[in-house]
């Protein structure tokens, strides 16, 4: 049966539509695509440049699709409880929620930091009982549920930033913090620079968090961008180009050698996703 001739010049201008967001009119500036973000430097921030190595690793994945990426900085709060729109972080935030794709970006590690001049006999940590007794750090918004850590008998304290989560950690107001590895290194540099051997981090077992960019349901041409940033992110894998921007985040503290197996991970698991599952 013929297709009628109205539905075939609205499929060409679909078609034709569609190009155009993704490549942009010749001569004129990329689309822009625009993401909800929150400042958790040194992954996302406003004040460094590229946007932190989250926004730096996304936007060169943006410019090898054709498009332009930006930034809108929430606080924490509103960014964990959006129920729509673009957004990068950690997907697990979202848990449940349905999404056009999940495109991987990098993967940190949740660690345990404490600070040695106050635990001369170091911390001691193979499973949470062992911090029984201990006064435990996080930053507001960070933690779903505290009663999980009281009813081992650990103290929870939160904190409306990471500056003052660290510096109550200096103080000896907390015995240690619960932050990502690359936040970790990031603030003890930036806050005490002369003192950053006396910051220790322990790696928690199963701690793998992923970030990523997720595609709102709604947004135009999703499978076509979905499909040009998986192969931007190969690309910039397989030139170098990735791993030159681990290095500049992860500085003197090294790139974990495991880098490579662990986004593959991370890949295989997001691939196809359109539902973001708390098992990611």
């Amino acid at each position: 049966m013929t297709e009628p001739a109205s539905a075939t010049r609205l499929a060409r201008c679909a078609f034709a539509l569609l190009a155009f967001f993704l490549a942009g009119a010749q001569g004129s500036e990329p689309p822009r695509l625009s993401f909800y973000s929150t400042e958790s430097p040194p992954i996302w921030s406003r004040r460094l440049p590229h946007g932190g190595l989250g926004g730096e690793i996304l936007q060169a994945l943006a410019a090898r699709a054709g498009i332009a990426a930006v930034l809108d900085y929430l606080p924490l709060k509103r960014f964990v409880e959006l129920q729509s729109g673009n957004r990068v972080g950690n997907p697990q935030f979202f848990a449940g929620q349905a999404a056009a794709a999940i495109v991987p970006l990098l993967v940190t590690r949740a660690v345990l930091g404490y600070y040695a001049p106050h635990h001369p006999q170091g911390v001691r940590f193979q499973e949470w009982t062992d911090l029984k007794g201990l006064t435990l750090g996080v930053e507001r918004g960070t933690l779903e549920d505290k009663r999980q850590f009281l009813d081992i008998g650990i103290g929870v304290e939160e904190s409306a930033t990471p500056e003052a989560l660290f510096r109550k950690l200096r103080k000896g107001r907390v015995d240690a913090i619960l932050v990502l590895d690359l936040m970790g290194h990031y603030y003890v540099d930036r806050l005490f620079p002369g003192e950053t051997a006396d910051f220790r981090f322990i790696a928690l077992s199963g701690g793998i968090t992923p970030i990523a960019a997720i595609l709102d349901s709604a947004t135009p041409g999703s499978e076509a961008l979905t499909a040009s940033l998986w192969k931007a992110m190969d690309g910039l894998v397989a030139d170098g180009g990735y791993y030159r921007m681990l290095q500049t985040a992860y500085g003197p503290a090294g790139v974990p050698p495991d880098w490579r197996r662990q986004l593959q991970r991370l890949m295989d698991g997001f691939k196809g996703k359109k539902v973001i599952s708390d098992a990611e």
